[in-house]
């Protein structure tokens, strides 16, 4: 029985046909039960996730947790986290293992530029997340308040509730940081949460 993979990922991995067998096979994992850590066996998993078509891929990412080793598993994590639209059903299982994770292990789900962006940030700086309430300690923050503000207004985030403004104070060694497209995203694993404001309507 697989351990800290959740309902979500285990029925998305069945889904895309991703079980131990046929990834042991794939990825080359021994059979004393080592865990694959190779760039060609995260590339490998990175391509069997890209069958999941769906906005819960992240759950196809997790599948991988028993066949490569954690920083293998950061890996890929860092590299599929732009494809992965909808993290609701995976959040618990990122926080556990962020929570468990080594400095080293966390660092891998960031690019060679990305973690020198990460290093230049404060010790302690604030973060905010544009969102509607079930959402408020979700893991996508944003550095300034106003890029924040624009993104529960979005037509695919859009939702029939108020929409809010979060702000989280948070230390470095608790976060990663991704570039999506040309803006910089802080990834919180268990945000703090400050304060929380209805924005205003949106006006044109």
């Amino acid at each position: 029985m697989k351990t800290g993979v959740t309902r979500a990922a285990t029925h998305l991995a069945a889904r895309i046909r991703i079980n131990n067998e046929e990834v042991d096979d794939d990825l080359g994992e021994s059979r004393d039960g080592d865990k694959a850590d190779d760039e060609r066996s995260i590339k490998r998993a990175a391509r069997r996730c890209l069958a999941d078509k769906t906005n819960h891929r992240m759950g196809s990412v997790l599948a991988f947790s028993d066949v490569l080793s954690r920083r293998a598993l950061f890996s890929l994590i860092g590299r599929q986290w732009s494809t992965c639209l909808d993290l609701s059903q995976s959040i618990t299982q990122l926080q556990e293992l962020a929570e468990a994770a080594s400095a080293l292990e966390l660092e891998a789900t960031m690019t060679e530029e990305e973690r020198e962006l990460w290093k230049g940030l404060p010790d302690q700086f604030p973060a905010y997340r544009g969102c509607y309430r079930p959402d408020v300690c979700g893991l996508r923050w944003s550095l300034g308040r106003n890029i924040a503000s624009k993104f529960p207004f979005l037509p695919h985030l859009r939702q029939e509730r108020s929409p809010l403004l979060a702000e989280a104070h948070v230390r470095r060694a608790d976060c990663v940081l991704k570039l999506q497209a040309d803006e910089i995203e802080i990834v919180i694993w268990k945000p703090k949460v400050v304060s929380v404001e209805q924005l205003p309507p949106l006006t044109h």
